[in-house]
């Protein structure tokens, strides 16, 4: 009877030992595919920070200011500060209507849309359901 209780206690140990040594591959495994996949995700979000970002806020029935200065490259983010929904969109100098985000033409208010400007020119910020509202936007070329 002793030698079956040893002998189980000898398979308890070796069992514990192979499930603790298969864990604790798993994590190595886990932590070099996350450490691999992280570096370009990490060059990213380095990229973004080098962009300059500008936050616009729309208040109830007018943006923040009526004139917005920024290069191209730069992103402008729109955000709806009123209690009421807007739909922002971008005239172009050539005339051009860009709708900011085209899967989500209403923002409703707490709503951020970001467009990347990209050239110099001037622009007007206009909501679809609001004419009242609008902004210059005056992208210049940067100063080397």
């Amino acid at each position: 009877m002793k030698m079956k209780i040893l002998e189980l206690e000898r398979l308890n140990k070796l069992f514990f030992n192979v499930v603790h040594i298969s864990i604790l591959n798993i994590v190595i495994a886990a932590s070099v595919i996350t450490s691999f996949y992280s570096i370009p995700l990490h060059a990213e979000v380095q990229k973004e920070a080098e962009t300059k970002i500008h936050k616009v806020y729309l208040l109830h029935h007018d943006f923040e200011f009526d004139f917005y200065t920024a290069s191209p490259g730069d992103i402008i983010e729109i955000i709806n500060q009123s209690d009421i929904s807007h739909s922002v969109y971008i005239e172009t100098p050539d005339e051009k209507i860009i709708n900011i985000d085209e899967k989500l033409y209403v923002q409703t208010p707490g709503v951020s849309v970001r467009w990347k400007v990209p050239e110099s020119g001037e622009f007007l910020l206009r909501c679809w359901i609001h004419p009242v509202i609008h902004a210059t936007l005056l992208i210049s070329e940067p100063i080397d």
